[in-house]
């Protein structure tokens, strides 16, 4: 089942890339396209439990890459400038899956999409209302190692993404996966100009 998930995100990523580089478009490929991101967006939500799909804070997140990659960012000629990345980091997006001990992250910010897969182990977090995991994530790097801690009270539920010295908050995205889908190739249309994105 892993290795078919794998599969299925990773055809989603050089689905996208495809989409990217202006390839024309045809109604086999929307459809594809719909029914991956549909599969994706589909995770049951449990109560008392971080399964199911979470939105990062874009407050969050940009402050996670500014501190952790912009602080001492030296663009060389060929590269963005750091005034352009915080350009691009407006549009970004970064929805955290959790079904089981499975893990994915999707990022998109204008036209690149990025998926990263992970397992979770649960540890013993001792408060009640709270569920911490270890999480072994595939990047682009190589594997990266983070925790997820996942709190529940009366007041709040949220997630938290913490790499190294670097956290990221998120909360629970409950909209119709519809929404979630349309909203997901608007972005890409705004970005690539065609029609059907």
């Amino acid at each position: 089942m892993q290795k078919r998930r794998y599969s299925l995100l990773l055809f989603i990523g050089i689905l996208l890339l495809a989409l990217a580089c202006g390839r024309k478009q045809n109604a086999e490929r929307d459809a594809q396209l719909v029914q991956m991101l549909t599969q994706f967006f589909t995770v049951r939500t449990a109560v008392g439990s971080a399964d199911g799909l979470w939105l990062a804070q874009k407050d969050s997140v940009a402050a996670m890459i500014e501190k952790k990659f912009l602080a001492n960012y030296q663009a060389k000629p060929d590269e963005m400038k750091k005034d352009e990345i915080r350009q691009r980091l407006q549009n970004l997006v970064v929805y955290y899956r959790i079904e089981g001990r499975q893990f994915t992250m999707l990022t998109q910010v204008a036209d690149s999409v990025g998926v990263n897969v992970g397992t979770l182990r649960l540890r013993p977090s001792g408060r009640k209302g709270e569920q911490v995991y270890d999480a072994r994530v595939r990047g682009k790097d190589g594997e990266i190692s983070a925790t997820l801690r996942y709190v529940n009270s009366a007041s709040t539920e949220r997630l938290e993404y913490t790499e190294g010295d670097y956290t990221v908050a998120a909360e629970r995205e409950l909209r119709p996966v519809a929404v979630l889908v349309q909203e997901f190739r608007e972005r890409m249309q705004q970005v690539t100009g065609l029609p059907q994105y």
